[in-house]
C-alpha cells in the first residue's frame, strides 16, 4: 500500500514541474515580444509624433509672428494719410526713378543758395524716360520689385573758401541721399576764388 501511494505522488508531481517551466518560458517569451514591439514600433512612432508636434509648434509660432507683422503693416498703411510729409521726405531722399534732370536742378539750387558758380554738372545714369511711359508702373509704383541704384555725378564749382564749404554742407544736409566720392580744390583765376571738382553718387529706388 505505501509503495502504491509513492508512485501516485511521483506521477502527479512531474506534470506540475513541466507546466511551471512552460509557464515561465511563455512569460519570458511574452516579455521579449513586448520589448521588441516597443523598440521597433512604439519608440519610432513616438519619435515621429514628437517630431510632428515640434513642427506643428513651429508652424503655429510662424503663423503668430506673421499675423503680428501683418497687423503692424496694416497699422502703418492706415497711418499713411497722416504722414504725408514723411512720405514726401522719403521720396525726396530716395526717388522712385533715376531722373538726372531732377538731380541737376537740386545741385544747381544748392549752389545758387550760397553764391557758388557751377562751371559744369555732369550726371550719368537712367534718365527715367521708360518709367514715365509705363502707365501700368505709374498706376501702381510699389507693385513691382525695386532695388537701390545709383547716379554718378561730377560738379565743377567756383567760389570762395567759405562759399564752397557752405555748398558742401548743403549737399550733406540735403534731403537727397548723396555721397561725395572725391574732391579736389585749386587756386582760382581771380583773387579769393577757388576751383573745386566733386565726384559724387546719388541713389534712387527703381525696378
Amino acid at each position: 500500500m505505501p509503495v502504491s501511494l509513492s508512485k501516485n505522488i511521483s506521477m502527479s508531481v512531474q506534470p506540475l514541474n513541466k507546466t511551471s517551466r512552460n509557464s515561465l518560458f511563455e512569460v519570458g517569451l511574452l516579455i521579449v515580444i513586448c520589448a521588441l514591439f516597443g523598440w521597433f514600433i512604439l519608440l519610432p512612432k513616438r519619435a515621429e509624433v514628437v517630431q510632428k508636434q515640434d513642427n506643428l509648434n513651429n508652424i503655429e509660432s510662424q503663423a503668430s509672428s506673421t499675423a503680428a507683422q501683418l497687423a503692424t503693416l496694416q497699422s502703418l498703411i492706415g497711418s499713411l494719410p497722416s504722414n504725408a510729409q514723411n512720405i514726401a521726405d522719403l521720396d525726396q531722399a530716395l526717388p522712385l526713378d533715376g531722373s538726372t534732370v531732377r538731380l541737376q536742378l537740386l545741385v544747381q539750387s544748392l549752389a545758387d543758395s550760397v553764391g557758388v558758380t557751377l562751371g559744369n554738372i555732369s550726371i550719368s545714369g537712367n534718365s527715367g524716360g521708360e518709367v514715365s511711359g509705363d502707365t501700368a508702373l505709374l498706376s501702381d509704383p510699389y507693385g513691382v520689385a525695386r532695388t537701390v541704384q545709383t547716379l554718378d555725378g561730377t560738379v565743377y564749382a567756383i567760389g570762395s573758401f567759405d562759399q564752397l564749404q557752405e555748398f558742401l554742407k548743403k549737399l550733406e544736409n540735403s534731403g537727397r541721399l548723396i555721397d561725395v566720392d572725391s574732391m579736389t580744390i585749386e587756386q582760382g583765376s581771380s583773387p579769393g576764388n577757388l576751383n573745386m571738382a566733386l565726384t559724387f553718387k546719388a541713389y534712387y529706388f527703381a525696378p
